[in-house]
């Protein structure tokens, strides 16, 4: 299926412009057609310019808050899937893909099922409201995905430091490599003496640097197949492993207990009863080990153990969230509770991310500073040296 962007007119006139999904152009035709439009160019998009068009998750998000605005002015759902659609960009792809599902004849509860950028949760927040509360729903959907995106952005900004850092070092190291030292070297040689050994160094590593970025190159691809074979074979045992290490497993922990609570926080609000909650977020989580603990838990509300003992014991939450769950099971305020929870495993792992990335700056900053020294001797004082001695 290729991707088309198109501009049409309209039967009133207007010039629409948009972006359709169509085997050929005569089928974007024939789709732009039963719209009542008539085409008037195409130009295929490629797979590299669609996927660098932005974030899925922000396209979404987008929709979600211009669905919500348009819901709450009482816009029915097909005029405003339309009133999208007829604009450009990602958002209103999504609109006219959804458009299309609703024309088809898809029931409107599953209008998102085949959307593989939305997971399970978001997918039962639409099922809810089309049972229940449209408004709630989307207001739902909206904060879901705002919340996903902060995620990753919050990632990005604590990465951003050391990244451009390690970007940087390695940067100027090839431009000394490759430009600096072996002239500073010939010219030390000129003059008749010998390098120190730190210029010598130097040079030797800058003319190893081909065959060592050739080793790490293999050893990288090796391990990286070691690692996909093992994560294929052994999933569960790998990603235990991970859990076990003490600051990276603490985060990831935390970080997977915040999801899975927040999207029962969600779902619970919205009147989906916590079995079918701990379903969904089953079909959500990637984790194996936690997903079998998932699958307990639920299987344990089920025969009808207290919702605390359930949940608090299969998903071997932290005492302080599991007094948290029994407090709010014993106050008849679950979905609050649920709520609090993941908001406190959200925060303690950005706190263990932050303790993590203030562990790795001081050692980068070592490391360049070592560097750095090393090429001051190395460079600057042969250099310094020998116009000490022409002079």
């Amino acid at each position: 299926m290729n991707r088309y962007a198109f501009r049409a007119l309209a039967v009133s006139g207007r010039l629409v412009r948009g972006q359709e999904q169509a085997r050929d152009v005569a089928e974007l035709t024939q789709r732009l057609a039963a719209r009542q439009h008539e085409l008037l160019d195409a130009r295929l998009i490629t797979t590299i310019s669609w996927s660098l068009g932005g974030d899925p998750q922000r396209h979404w998000q987008q929709w979600c808050q211009h669905m919500l605005w348009l819901h709450q002015a009482g816009v029915p759902l097909p005029v405003s899937l339309q009133n999208l659609a007829d604009g450009q960009g990602p958002v209103a792809a999504i609109a006219q893909r959804r458009l299309d599902a609703l024309n088809a004849g898809t029931p409107l509860p599953q209008l998102l099922d085949d959307e593989k950028n939305l997971s399970s949760p978001l997918r039962a927040l639409w099922q809810a409201g089309c049972m229940g509360d449209m408004t709630q729903a989307w207001h739902g959907m909206h904060e879901r995905l705002l919340w996903e995106i902060s995620q990753k952005q919050h990632m990005r900004r604590r990465l951003a430091y050391p990244i451009f850092l390690i970007g940087l070092f390695f940067c100027v190291m090839l431009f000394l490599w490759s430009q600096v030292v072996p002239q500073v070297a010939g010219f030390i040689e000129q003059q008749g003496q010998v390098p120190p050994l730190a210029t010598r160094a130097l040079v030797w590593a800058g003319q190893a640097m081909p065959l060592l970025l050739a080793l790490v190159g293999g050893g990288a691809v090796v391990l990286a197949a070691a690692l996909m074979a093992a994560h294929h074979f052994f999933q569960q045992q790998v990603q235990n492993f991970f859990w076990t290490i003490p600051v990276w497993g603490r985060m990831a922990r935390h970080q997977a207990w915040a999801e899975c609570l927040m999207s029962l926080a969600q779902l619970h609000t919205h009147g989906t009863d916590l079995p079918q909650c701990l379903a969904h977020v089953v079909a959500e989580t990637r984790h194996k080990g936690l997903q079998e603990q998932l699958m307990q838990a639920e299987a344990a509300l089920r025969a009808g153990q207290p919702v605390d003992i359930a949940v608090g014991h299969y998903l071997q939450l932290p005492p302080l969230m599991q007094q948290m769950l029994s407090a709010g099971v014993a106050g008849n305020r679950l979905p609050a509770a649920l709520q609090q929870m993941a908001d406190y495993a959200d925060g303690a792992a950005k706190e263990t991310s932050e303790r993590l990335l203030r562990i790795m700056e001081p050692a980068l900053t070592l490391v360049v500073g070592g560097v750095m020294i090393w090429l001051v001797a190395a460079i600057i004082m042969p250099l310094y040296d020998q116009m000490g001695a022409l002079v």
